[in-house]
């Protein structure tokens, strides 16, 4: 609770966080992460910011009812947080007290709006259409609105004041190799039985398509290779279709063949979800390199996941099959990539189709090495392969904190220009 009478030095940063202390429980449940459906809106952002924050030097943090704001100083810098839980955007305000909304509105306290776990665009989603609405149906089109995404590609949007990109998936990995000891894993063994490391788990077409051409070139055989499924969303024939425009004529004969076919490494579909951020080291130990089937595969979003992080944090070299330029970017924080292993033209490709062709040529290259070259190859770029582990441990702890230092920052400079 927030103290009075404390003397703060001028340079202290001051924020508080309203929230509601309890959502009316006659509404629809929303799909929290963390079975945090009877608790306020911000459960993920308070984990992931507030709790780390708040012992740090210049900074203070005060969660709290909107209420008890009502008595406090309005001088500090106060902001109304609310999670994007997409599964149930069309519900999302049914959840926030009428009388926190005519309080927000009423004061004008800057909401910022959540979600810096997905990356992808908003527009090609229709998102921002029915935002625009929620805000016109609820009085909050005149209330500052920020958002915080983990789209890298991020833009002006004439719903939000400004658009933030925050890299909370480096930040996510730090946390649960923390609590699962896993810190300091480095996959050191050069007895490899296996040439890649390649997961598959939810159903995006772009991933099918890709686990589909690996299974028809039959790269499957000489690779550790998921591909797991769990639901139904292999046989919606949306999928299946949007997978065939990313294929060639016979990868598109070779998929309505043959469809979904599930191969199971260390989880089934029902606890895929509890492995998100952990490290087999059994599947980096025997494997050489890492292909990442990223997230976001379009060219109008950029988003890096932990699939690319848990490579680096495995110390494997890899190939990424994500948006365009995620080599580029993933430069600009520090790593760095493997020409000398792999021709990684493919990362300035922007057809999708013409881009898994690329990386299935890359792996067939590979695959074609005998035993001695690939050792070779992988020990002359094992110096790559320890920088861009240190510069994960360097990075993964603070950055995401400090992003978000920035946005919040940044947010008070525009607030405080337009009073």
């Amino acid at each position: 609770m927030l103290q009075r009478k404390v003397n703060y030095s001028m340079a202290e940063q001051r924020y508080i966080f309203l929230y509601d202390e309890f959502i009316d429980s006659t509404k629809p449940k929303m799909n929290f992460h963390y079975n945090q459906q009877d608790k306020n809106l911000w459960s993920r952002f308070h984990w992931e910011y507030i709790t780390p924050r708040g012992s740090n030097p210049g900074y203070s943090y005060y969660p709290m009812t909107i209420d008890r704001h009502m008595s406090v100083d309005k001088s500090i810098q106060t902001f109304y947080v609310v999670e994007l839980i997409w599964a149930n955007l069309s519900i999302m305000f049914d959840h926030i007290k009428q009388e926190s909304l005519d309080y927000i509105i009423k004061n004008n306290i800057p909401m910022i709006f959540y979600l810096p776990t997905e990356g992808f665009n908003f527009e090609s989603k229709d998102w921002n259409t029915l935002l625009e609405k929620k805000f016109a149906q609820h009085n909050l089109t005149n209330v500052p609105k920020y958002l915080v995404t983990g789209n890298i590609k991020i833009e002006k949007s004439k719903i939000f004041n400004k658009c933030f990109y925050a890299n909370w998936c480096e930040y996510a990995l730090y946390r649960t190799s923390k609590i699962e000891g896993i810190e300091n894993f480095q996959s050191s063994s050069n007895n490899k039985a296996f040439d890649f490391l390649n997961y598959n788990a939810n159903p995006r077409p772009a991933r099918v398509a890709m686990a589909s051409e690996i299974i028809r070139n039959e790269l499957n055989k000489t690779a550790l290779f998921s591909w797991i499924g769990g639901d139904t969303h292999y046989q919606v024939e949306n999928t299946l279709n949007k997978a065939m425009t990313y294929l060639d004529i016979v990868g598109q004969l070779y998929l309505k063949k043959h469809g979904f076919q599930k191969h199971l490494l260390d989880v089934d579909p029902i606890g895929k979800r509890k492995l998100i951020n952990i490290i087999n080291k059994d599947h980096y130990q025997k494997t050489y390199f890492s292909l990442v089937n990223e997230t976001e595969t379009a060219n109008d979003c950029l988003f890096i996941t932990e699939k690319t992080y848990k490579a680096i944090l495995g110390s494997h070299p890899f190939i990424i099959f994500g948006n365009p330029d995620t080599l580029k970017y993933l430069k600009r924080l520090g790593y760095k990539t493997f020409p000398n292993i792999f021709d990684e033209s493919y990362d300035n490709e922007t057809s999708e189709k013409i881009r898994i062709q690329m990386i299935i040529r890359e792996l067939q290259k590979f695959k074609n090495l005998d035993r001695s070259q690939k050792t070779k190859l992988i020990r002359e770029n094992k110096h790559i392969v320890k920088h861009n582990y240190k510069n994960l441990l360097n990075r993964w702890s603070t950055s995401f904190l400090n992003e978000i230092d920035k946005i919040l920052k940044d947010i008070t400079t525009d607030i405080n220009v337009d009073k």
